[in-house]
């Protein structure tokens, strides 16, 4: 992930790049980089805390 903000800076220049930009560029790639197992155990371990505390 650092290795693509580097290029995604170098690319536009650091003038022209703001943290923003940087989220929009990367966010895709690291979501992809994510295994579908931790999405799927991490989405499991949410609704389970979200079915012991929802009153």
């Amino acid at each position: 992930m650092k290795a693509h903000c580097k290029e995604v800076i170098k690319e536009k220049g650091l003038e022209h790049v703001t943290v923003e930009d940087l989220v929009v560029e990367i966010t895709p790639k690291g979501r992809a980089l994510v295994p579908d197992s931790v999405k799927k155990e991490l989405l499991h371990r949410i609704r389970a805390f979200l079915a012991q505390h929802a009153t």
